[in-house]
């Protein structure tokens, strides 16, 4: 049987066949190389050799955000050029 659509399968299920293959390869070598050593040190924040002496991050108010992105300056450099005729 020679149908005109089976070139276009073949290639569609290469294409899928190949990345879910590789992920299903990549996740059972991991699984059978990595092993799992769960312990109190490994799950604790950690940065810089310094131990955190907050519970979370501090919440910063969205001004500081704003005023980062709208600086004073943004329309300096956003002004239309004006050329002037001589």
């Amino acid at each position: 049987m020679n149908h005109p659509y089976l070139p276009v399968l073949i290639f569609l299920s290469i294409a899928l066949a190949l990345p879910i293959g590789a992920l299903a390869l990549a996740h059972l070598s991991m699984a059978v190389f990595t092993p799992l050593k769960h312990s109190s040190k490994k799950s604790a924040p950690y940065e810089c050799r310094v131990e955190s002496f907050a519970e979370r991050q501090t919440r910063f108010n969205s001004q500081y955000y704003l005023f980062g992105l709208l600086d004073w300056r943004a329309p300096q450099c956003l002004r239309p050029v004006v050329v002037h005729e001589s």
